[in-house]
């Protein structure tokens, strides 16, 4: 299933400003058209933290740059057959500290 593009935050304001109007899903969703789930979350979100704002999300950052992975992937696709420890090894070298 593909990830849609989060809303902007100021759009989303717009969302919290039309509720507190006294407009409810239903009528939001098809006055802005979007999905009344989404309106439905961000009043939720609204209501628990007061904010509209990104929040952080779950999970370990990566260890590797994004130079790093294009570094890694050209090697591998050069060289199919390259094991993880020699991959490892390479990595060593190159980016020791």
């Amino acid at each position: 299933m593909v990830r849609s593009k989060e809303l902007s935050e100021a759009f989303r304001k717009k969302i919290v400003d039309v509720y507190e109007s006294g407009k409810g899903y239903k009528k939001i969703s098809k006055e802005l058209v979007i999905s009344h789930s989404i309106v439905q979350k961000i009043i939720y979100k609204w209501r628990t933290f007061k904010t509209t704002a990104n929040m952080a999300r779950s999970g370990c950052p990566s260890k590797f740059t994004p130079r790093a992975d294009r570094k890694m992937l050209k090697d591998v696709s050069e060289n199919p057959k390259i094991s993880s420890r020699d991959l490892q090894q390479a990595f060593a070298t190159v980016y020791a500290t």
